[in-house]
Order: structure tokens, then C-alpha cells, then sequence
């Protein structure tokens, strides 16, 4: 059965999720196919809370053959203390007074893999082990969602306003090579995964959105623009690379 892969671009803000979705017309309008590693991809929003968000989609993406990864946008450092990293620290543990558990084994990673930094832009899949950690099996993530990845993608080294020193092309620049980031990730990972082991579902937030404080309309405009480059069936590499261009204003 030849299964889609499901993008869920949530947030609490119903502006941020109204910029999705008007960008997101874009696709009905031109009448584009989506179209990943052979698979059919699906957009959608949820506008919400990640708790709610795992109630709601449950039924459907709890009973799906592959996994979820959850994508943390956060800090070079793997800090997940505010915002939609809390959120994503809690969600992972069985009692979210341990989110901590959540952001130590995160760092752990960035401590083996990258010398305890990661570069703003650089993306690494984290799995957690469902068989040997009892908080992370009984958690909301693994239990709602089957999610048993964070990909970790900092917008930012530390939290900060990244408004107030770059410009608006260099935010959409940076929003735009993150999403693409995400995304040429997750491709490398289920090039070499299969059945329960694909990543079926992926779920973003608004990048740069809270701490970054980075405007609605740039941020959905960046990440719906990259994620339907990415995933236009019948466009060659070549061609993609000149909408990529195009789009950060690097040609005409």
C-alpha cells in the first residue's frame, strides 16, 4: 500500500495558522502534486497545543504503521525550557514534571554528536527508545502519536529577537533554509527506513515565531514556499534549486 506522508504545521497562534493556510491556497490553486520518495504528501494546520493536538490526531496517526518526528526550533545548545519546546520536553516524559529527563537526553546527543553546539540551521534527528525507557514509553508522544524522534533545527543560537538584527530577506532566508533543512533530514532518514520505521508524519511549528519574534506572514510565506519546492512532483533537481534561488532572491 502505497501510504502518504502527513506534514502537520501546528501553533497556538491563530494568526501564525491563517498565514498558513492562506499560502497554502497557492497548492489548490495551481492544481499542484505533492509527491515525496514515491509517497502522496498531505499539508495540514492544527491550531492549538501540542497536548491537544495529540487527543485530536490520535485515532489516525496513533494507528499508523510509521512513526511521527517532532521538530524542536529551538536553541544551538538544546535548552527546551519555554514555548513550543517546553511543550515538546513535557510531551516526551510520562509526567511532565520530568520534562528535564527530555532536554538532558537531547543535550546528551548534542554533546556525542556535535561538541555540545549545534549551528543555527544544522538539523539532527534525536531518537528515544520506546523498549528501555519506561517515562519515554508511557509519554503522550509515544502513546498518542507514535513519535519517538525530535529533530532538533536551532533558528537561533540563544533566545533572542531576531528581528532586531537581521533583515526581513535574511529572516526569510533563514526560516526558508530551515524548513528545507527539516525536510532534506527527515529524506535522508526514510531513504534508509522502512515500514514501522518511517517517518510518516512530521510536525513543525512556527519557526522563529516566539523568542525570534520573527513576523507571521514571512515565517508561513518561507516554510510553505520551501515545503512545496520540496515536495512538487515532476520538477527535476535542477529546477528546484532555481525556485530555491528565485525565492531568496539570489536570481532573477
Amino acid at each position: 500500500m502505497n501510504r502518504e506522508i502527513r506534514i502537520f504545521l501546528l501553533d497556538f497562534n491563530a494568526e501564525c495558522c491563517s498565514r498558513w493556510k492562506h499560502y497554502l491556497q497557492k497548492i489548490k490553486q495551481d492544481n499542484l502534486e505533492l509527491n515525496w520518495l514515491g509517497r502522496r504528501v498531505s499539508i495540514e494546520t492544527f491550531c492549538g497545543t501540542l497536548s491537544n493536538f495529540g487527543k485530536t490526531n490520535q485515532k489516525s496517526i496513533g494507528s499508523q504503521v510509521g512513526l511521527t518526528a517532532i521538530v524542536s526550533p529551538g536553541n544551538s545548545l538544546g535548552f527546551l525550557r519555554g514555548g513550543f519546546d517546553l511543550a515538546i520536553a513535557e510531551f516526551f516524559v510520562e509526567d511532565k514534571k520530568d520534562f528535564l529527563l527530555t532536554e538532558s537526553r537531547l543535550q546528551n546527543q548534542i554533546g556525542l554528536n556535535a561538541n555540545g553546539y549545534v549551528p543555527v540551521g544544522c538539523a539532527r534527528l534525536v531518537k528515544f527508545d520506546e523498549k528501555h525507557d519506561i517515562s519515554f514509553a508511557n509519554s503522550k508522544a509515544w502513546k498518542l502519536l507514535r513519535s519517538n524522534h525530535i529533530l532538533h533545527i536551532p533558528t537561533m543560537a540563544v533566545p533572542e529577537s531576531l528581528i532586531s538584527f537581521l533583515s526581513t530577506d535574511s529572516i526569510s532566508r533563514l526560516v526558508f533554509d530551515c524548513t528545507w533543512q527539516i525536510l532534506t533530514t527527515i529524506n535522508s532518514y526514510n531513504m534508509h527506513h522502512f515500514n514501522d520505521e518511517y517517518l510518516e508524519t512530521i510536525v513543525i511549528s512556527g519557526l522563529g515565531t516566539g523568542w525570534g519574534k520573527v513576523p507571521y506572514d514571512i515565517c508561513a510565506r518561507s516554510m510553505i514556499t520551501a515545503i512545496i519546492i520540496f515536495t512538487t512532483a515532476g520538477l527535476s533537481p535542477h529546477e528546484k534549486s532555481l525556485k530555491c534561488l528565485r525565492f531568496i532572491n539570489k536570481i532573477k
